[in-house]
């Protein structure tokens, strides 16, 4: 007995879906440009945690050169 091969329903979305999803993916972004400036900038304590497992991954040990 062969066994039976179904094929599941393609999913098409809508022309409308397709504004909607661009719409709020556009707000997003300028919601994201708008409060930009707001985030903390990067200090010196996360370039002396992440430098030394960079130089590990990069093969230089585990030192800073920071």
């Amino acid at each position: 007995m062969e066994p039976v091969l179904t094929v599941p329903p393609r999913f098409e979305a809508s022309p409308r879906e397709c504004w909607v999803l661009l719409g709020l993916a556009a707000v997003f972004l300028v919601l994201n440009v708008a409060t930009a400036d707001l985030f903390p900038v990067v200090w010196v304590d996360e370039v002396m945690y992440i430098d030394p497992a960079v130089n590990l991954y990069l093969g230089h040990g585990f030192r800073s050169t920071a």
